[in-house]
């Protein structure tokens, strides 16, 4: 449990890469923007390492990563991770990087142990990961109308008039998993990270000032078999000059769950309480929509 904990927080908490972020003044208050509209989400809930938001060359948000949380196509999703043999491996590293001498017997009951220890939280994990296959289906059946996807887009549509950005929402996007439309790349130390590197008439230029693309993410996650599941929430923001292409930038917005109410240690624990779980999802993802309206309207945001 704790190298797994450890790890997801490594990743989420990397304070050695920086954030992308969208300077504001490269968004000199847009008037109009073009809004590409995203497929229905999927509401999953997955076990395994899993920090969308985190900073470096490599997005989640708007990669064949992010699929399986669209109803797009026919993602593969997130694979069960062999807990098996990583628990045999860290309860062999564990035995033999012991500052003492272990006997032979030790070792042996040592090495067993783990291997037994492994094989059942393996199981446990298949069954849950069977289980989990049916989350959507789970949501849609105690609230038929549950749509992430309306919810957030009218949600971010109207946040944006309030801004004074009167929006077009292009529905082409509703039909694939949300992919950069146009080439876009960013400064690094050795040279550039080309985060899209499509051509540059595969579609054509917009009558706005921004083209604007999302990538909202909402999930109940858990980091390994023996965590909680938590709200798993973010939104990926990519923006370009609608009318010469440019790329402006592209920023990250999450949800920081702090659990309470809304952490489960089971999966079974965690459908039992779909009627406050599944709205509780719905808010988190809602509660960025501010920020994420600031962005594309070129306002400063707090620093996450």
């Amino acid at each position: 449990m704790k190298p797994i904990r450890t790890l997801f927080l490594a990743a989420a908490l990397s304070g050695c890469v920086a954030q992308p972020t969208i300077d504001p003044k490269d968004v000199v208050a847009p008037k109009t923007a073009v809004l590409i509209d995203i497929p229905k989400m999927h509401n999953a809930a997955t076990v395994g390492i899993n920090v969308p938001w985190a900073p470096g060359p490599k997005w989640f948000h708007f990669s064949e990563r992010a699929d399986y949380y669209f109803l797009a196509g026919s993602p593969q999703g997130p694979s069960l991770p062999n807990y098996d043999q990583q628990i045999g491996a860290q309860t062999q590293a564990q035995m033999f990087n012991t500052p003492k001498p272990m006997p032979m017997g030790q070792m042996v009951g040592g090495a067993f142990a783990g291997a037994v220890v492994g094989a059942m939280i393996q199981s446990s994990a298949d069954e849950t990961f069977k289980k989990s296959q049916g989350f959507h289906a789970e949501i849609l059946k105690l609230y038929p109308q549950y749509d992430l996807r309306g919810d957030f887009m009218n949600a971010l549509v109207s946040a944006l008039k309030s801004h004074g950005v009167e929006v077009t929402l292009a529905l082409e996007g509703g039909s694939v998993a949300p992919r950069l439309r146009w080439p876009a790349s960013e400064a690094a130390k050795d040279g550039a990270n080309v985060l899209s590197s499509v051509a540059a008439d595969s579609f054509p230029a917009v009558d706005a000032d921004l083209l604007v693309q999302v990538s909202p993410l909402a999930f109940y996650n858990a980091p390994g078999p023996l965590n909680a599941y938590r709200r798993n929430v973010s939104v990926g923001v990519a923006l370009y000059n609608g009318r010469t292409k440019q790329f402006l930038g592209r920023q990250n917005v999450w949800f920081a769950s702090t659990g309470g109410s809304s952490e489960y240690s089971t999966y079974d624990g965690l459908v039992a309480d779909l009627p406050a779980a599944a709205p509780a999802l719905r808010l988190a993802l809602l509660s960025l929509v501010p920020d994420v309206a600031s962005i594309i309207a070129g306002k400063q945001v707090a620093k996450r």
